[in-house]
């Protein structure tokens, strides 16, 4: 018996790098950067639109989807709770 309980264990910081790693190799039409997540909002034509700092400059990128992989902060679904139409 695990004593943390039933399910996956992983070391987030290396999970987020070999995501990064493997999401950058299958595409050439996305430009990632490290940064912090700062708002969400969903356009009329349906996209999203992410705001975040990078560096100190806040920068905004649409996207159709967006994946909350936050863990227990939920911090995206935060933002958007009960946004969704």
């Amino acid at each position: 018996m695990n004593p943390f309980g039933h399910g996956r264990h992983l070391n987030r910081a290396d999970f987020d790098e070999i995501l990064r790693t493997t999401l950058k190799n299958c595409t050439s039409r996305v430009a990632f950067e490290r940064g912090t997540f700062k708002d969400v909002h969903r356009t009329q034509e349906g996209l999203w639109n992410i705001e975040m700092d990078v560096k100190g400059e806040r920068k905004r990128v649409a996207a159709k989807w967006v994946v909350d992989a936050t863990g227990r902060k939920a911090s995206v679904a935060t933002k958007v709770a009960g946004s969704f139409y």
